[in-house]
């Protein structure tokens, strides 16, 4: 009985062989770099955060150092401070003694410009009663600019043997031994007037026509009723201070009627003359 011829087995094809091996060697070469290649990457990364790290400290201690650099020549430094010959006091026309102001200003001199505190330099410049306004203003780099307008005078009020001289806002400005020339001189039995009679005062000044105040030398006050003397000496008995316009406007037109030594429009529906 014959036997079947055995088989031989055939060797696997060399080339398949070195491919698996290659993919098996590149896969543990590649699993030997990955950490390595990952430790490098994150090592970059850390450098990174580290430089930008350092570049903005750097950006941020320059820019307070200017800052603080800024601040030290506004507002410590001499370079910007007030000097005595960039300091300048005006005035408008009018009485108004400027040496104290000057005397005022002064004391700033050496302070820098941008610590200048100039509402209160203004408030006390305006303690002078003889002082309306004052504008204060920074010139830069080192100097001060105040102008000033004075308080005209516009009445003079006859206290005891003096006579206190006052604006149209009811300030006394100063007092004085004569009568002033040119001033309206208000009695009040020669006491200083209280906040109620300037008020009435000034009201009355307020109405009077242009042309009869022009012509006004005296006011006199006793309690809360007025009596005018014009400048040619007649007196006109006002009253009280209500209707003070209709009373303007009736003197206005009895001055222009006839001359008298009295006019009475303390009622001026039924003024009288005499």
């Amino acid at each position: 009985m014959s036997q079947a011829p055995a088989k031989v087995a055939q060797p696997a094809p060399t080339g398949a062989v070195a491919t698996a091996a290659e993919r098996e060697g590149l896969a543990k070469k590649w699993q030997q770099d990955q950490p390595s290649q990952l430790q490098e990457r994150q090592q970059e990364k850390k450098r990174a955060r580290r430089h930008l790290r350092l570049v903005n400290l750097v950006r941020v201690a320059a820019f307070a150092a200017l800052v603080g650099l800024i601040v030290w020549v506004v507002g410590f430094s001499p370079l910007l401070a007030v000097r005595a010959d960039h300091v300048e006091v005006s005035a408008q026309s009018g009485e108004v003694n400027t040496a104290p102001v000057e005397a005022r200003v002064s004391q700033e001199v050496g302070t820098p410009l941008a610590r200048v505190n100039t509402r209160q330099l203004q408030s006390d410049i305006l303690a002078d009663p003889s002082i309306s306004t004052a504008q204060v203003h920074r010139v830069w780099p080192n100097g001060l600019s105040v102008g000033l307008t004075p308080r005209q005078p516009v009445m003079a009020v006859h206290v005891g043997s003096a006579y206190q001289r006052m604006g149209p806002d009811g300030v006394v400005i100063d007092e004085v031994a004569e009568p002033p020339a040119g001033l309206i001189l208000v009695e009040a039995g020669g006491k200083a007037l209280g906040e109620t009679q300037v008020d009435l005062v000034l009201a009355l000044w307020q109405v009077l026509p242009e042309a009869i105040r022009a012509r006004v030398v005296a006011i006199e006050l006793a309690g809360t009723n007025f009596t005018l003397t014009l400048d040619g000496g007649a007196k006109v008995i006002w009253g009280d201070s209500s209707q003070a316009e209709l009373k303007g406007q009736v003197l206005g037109l009895l001055l222009g009627q006839r001359e008298a030594s009295v006019y009475d429009v303390s009622t001026p529906d039924r003024p009288s003359i005499k």
